[in-house]
């Protein structure tokens, strides 16, 4: 009987005995501990599976909330764009307003402006008001124009584009002048773009930039006058050398700043001629309308 073991079964009417070999024991016992070792890795399976069920309940319900965040973000930025829109809108119809009235229309060829403007009688004491408002003259000391205003192939974006100034040569240090009285509107320090910037807001709604500047030596908001030093030539932002990039603009629109680099008393009367989009002559009622009493 070593390798035999007996299995007994009761019930309520009688008791039956079953004897089975000892490697049938073997064989139950093993059957027994694999049934319970795979319970247990499935029930750990489930529980792994269920732990990762929840997690990506968690991560479902993190990008949802993430979702409806950008999506109001993205409201918001659309209302702001649609109230910007307005805004443009609104500030075309005043920019109109201030061409009718100012000027930046095309002259017709047969409008004789130069016989116009001459029976405005434009003597020295208003030329002297005149450069005092709108920028004239060069704002540095430059060796040569490195580029020009209009298009031309921009030697670090490798494309054609639009040159909405003129690049200037000069030294790094060279002294920036004020072309003409007015306001300082904005100044920037960066390394990209334009670089360190100021734009300076001039009278009858011109405007004057510079950019790649080593200093800005004037705050926004400052009141400068006609050859006020408001900064230093530099080689800052989108530059291959040093330099000053000089605009020159009437409402949204830019001009060829060379015309009004080149301005002065002996050619007076070139620049109406050749920068033909503004209205020169109402400029000049205006500027003489509004100063009659000095020029009296």
């Amino acid at each position: 009987m070593k390798h035999r073991f007996t299995v007994t079964i009761s019930d309520l009417g009688s008791t039956k005995s079953y004897t089975l070999l000892q490697v049938v024991k073997k064989y139950l016992i093993a059957l027994l501990v694999i049934f319970l070792v795979s319970i247990f890795i499935i029930v750990n399976v489930i529980k792994t599976f269920n732990d990762q069920v929840i997690s990506l309940k968690s991560d479902v319900d993190q990008i949802t909330n993430k979702k409806q965040n950008v999506l109001q973000e993205y409201n918001e930025v659309l209302e702001q764009l649609n109230l910007k829109s307005v805004e443009l809108n609104n500030f075309k119809n005043e920019l109109s307003e201030i061409e009718t009235l100012v000027g930046l229309k095309e002259i017709q060829e047969d409008q004789n402006l130069t016989q116009r403007l001459a029976e405005l009688k434009v003597g020295a004491s208003l030329q002297n008001i005149i450069f005092e408002l709108i920028p004239s003259g060069s704002p540095i000391k430059y060796s040569r124009i490195t580029s020009s205003y209009g298009n031309r192939y921009h030697p670090i974006k490798k494309r054609q584009e639009l040159h909405k100034g003129i690049d200037l040569k000069a030294r790094i240090g060279v002294p920036i002048h004020a072309p003409a009285d007015g306001i300082v509107r904005y100044t920037k320090r960066s390394k990209f773009g334009y670089g360190n910037v100021i734009i300076l807001s001039h009278n009858y709604g011109f405007e004057t930039l510079y950019g790649h500047l080593k200093s800005i030596g004037v705050k926004e908001y400052q009141h400068i006058k006609k050859g006020d030093v408001i900064g230093l030539v530099g080689n800052s932002g989108m530059s291959t050398g040093s330099h000053l990039h000089y605009e020159v603009k009437f409402g949204l629109r830019t001009l060829n700043p060379i015309y009004f680099m080149n301005w002065n008393r002996q050619n007076f009367n070139e620049i109406f001629t050749k920068e033909r989009r503004l209205q020169w002559e109402n400029l000049i009622k205006r500027i003489k309308q509004d100063f009659r009493q000095i020029l009296q």
